[in-house]
């Protein structure tokens, strides 16, 4: 979305420089994220939705959430859907067809609740 790009690169607050901690803080999120059986405190019941942009590179073009997908399947969760969006990238609630996505995701609540 060229006008996110835009507000972006104008954007007085962004560009920053990342800090130590910053840096600290991401690389020990991204270790435990990526720790065997990081899902274990979460309940088997919980109804987890995956989204994701099938042209994200981060998510390996669709692999790695599905790969999340059969994870949590195989360790018991009952209530995991997992809803790839064709022709988006990373950042899918930012994208110009972001209310298609929004929209998905008020489908899936909503569906909860019947």
């Amino acid at each position: 979305n060229q006008a996110n790009v835009a507000d972006y690169e104008n954007d007085p607050l962004m560009g920053f420089v990342f800090t130590n901690n910053g840096f600290a803080t991401l690389f020990s999120l991204v270790k435990r994220a990526n720790q065997r059986n990081w899902y274990q405190a979460i309940p088997k019941e919980l109804p987890i939705l995956i989204i994701s942009g099938a042209e994200d590179p981060v998510g390996d073009f669709s692999k790695g959430p599905a790969k999340i997908q059969k994870q949590l399947k195989h360790a018991g969760f009952q209530h995991v859907t997992l809803r790839l969006f064709p022709t988006l990238r990373h950042e899918i609630l930012l994208e110009t067809e972001k209310a298609t996505v929004f929209q998905e995701i008020g489908h899936w609540l909503t569906d909860l609740t019947k």
